[in-house]
């Protein structure tokens, strides 16, 4: 069973995203999921947006062993993922930074750092982005 739970897991997606005012973004997600019986889950891979590829970075969250175990055991799916444009590695402007939103991986919140923009998924309207809130706001009670 442990060695089960230890297995890379992936997630191979795509979505039509959407800020509040209503305009729309096609994602797709590859990544690969490591989880860790002690600590939130970690990913690596790529999502691609309007022909632009984002890779994961290795984001260094200043926690010990028991600040990471009190994040699992609150029920911290993972740590925010951040992705950076394949492009613009140095300058780190053009980044991605993801919230999901479920365990299932299939709801998010994440913001395009380059373009200050908003965005939650999957939703193809304003409409559809307030089911997504919603949803979000019920998880972190």
């Amino acid at each position: 069973m442990f060695i089960m739970y230890k297995q890379p897991y992936d997630i191979h997606k795509s979505y039509k995203a959407s800020t509040e005012d209503g305009r729309v973004l096609d994602l797709s997600i590859q990544l690969k999921g490591y989880r860790n019986v002690f600590s939130p889950t970690t990913f690596e891979g790529t999502i691609n947006t309007n022909n632009t590829n984002y890779h994961t970075i290795k984001v260094n969250v200043k926690r010990n062993f028991f600040q990471k175990l009190k994040s699992k055991i609150n029920g911290a799916v993972t740590d925010p993922i951040v992705l950076l444009n394949e492009k613009d590695l140095r300058e780190k402007q053009d980044m991605i930074v993801i919230l999901w939103n479920d365990k299932h991986f299939s709801e998010m919140y994440f913001t395009l750092t380059k373009s200050g923009d908003f965005f939650f998924a999957p939703a193809n309207s304003s409409l559809e982005v307030e089911h997504v809130k919603d949803s979000m706001s019920k998880q972190l009670q």
